[in-house]
């Protein structure tokens, strides 16, 4: 089990690569509940940071010739229209939170209500959105990946 994050992010804990798609998928849930146990500014921005680098990998490696996308449409091309829609969702992801980010540029003190309210926002988009990928997944393969649902 993973530690949770305090207001002194143990950041080293987060790899700088995503790993195996299973335990990418794992991990990336721990820093989603990282991100809304975050008490101060400082170390969501931290986060945040490492949120970006993290998930731009991750979304780059589904999108991979042969990967997680390519994999669906490759057995079940009838969901075109939503791994379409999922390559999309990854860009919108990345430019939000890179928004997210800037709005946390003063890291001194308590985060505001309002940005908190931004933050579960984005975070309960990005659930939505990994859990779309795992039952489209699950679907066009006809297996059970063992994940549960996240949050």
């Amino acid at each position: 089990m993973l530690p949770v994050l305090t207001d002194t992010p143990q950041l080293h804990l987060i790899p700088s690569e995503p790993e195996d798609d299973c335990i990418d998928h794992v991990f990336l849930r721990h820093m989603l509940d990282w991100l809304e146990s975050a008490t101060s500014k400082g170390s969501l921005a931290e986060l945040l940071d490492k949120m970006s680098q993290y998930l731009s990998i991750h979304f780059a490696r589904e999108e991979e010739d042969g990967e997680l996308l390519d994999a669906i449409l490759a057995v079940a091309p009838r969901y075109e229209r939503a791994v379409r829609e999922l390559r999309a969702d990854h860009l919108r992801m990345l430019v939000e939170l890179r928004v997210l980010r800037d709005a946390f540029a003063d890291s001194a003190g308590p985060i505001e209500d309002v940005q908190r309210v931004a933050l579960q926002h984005w975070i309960a988009a990005l659930r939505d959105h990994e859990q779309l990928e795992e039952e489209l997944l699950q679907k066009s393969l006809g297996i059970d990946l063992g994940l549960g649902s996240p949050g």
